[in-house]
């Protein structure tokens, strides 16, 4: 998880398999990835948004 620009120190967040991570309000600004997968069957991406007309 890195900050507001891409020049900002990241921190690692070790996720197993079967878990979620949801970024909300100003985080869903922040620079993010993803490292390959290490172990444990392929993951799934699901983005859901909200949009007001």
């Amino acid at each position: 998880m890195g900050g507001w620009k891409r020049s900002d120190p990241i921190k690692e967040i070790n996720l197993e398999s079967g878990s979620i991570l949801i970024l909300s309000g100003e985080d869903r600004m922040r620079f993010h990835g993803l490292k390959k997968i290490t172990n444990g069957p392929k993951r799934i991406n699901l983005t859901i948004r909200q949009i007001y007309f």
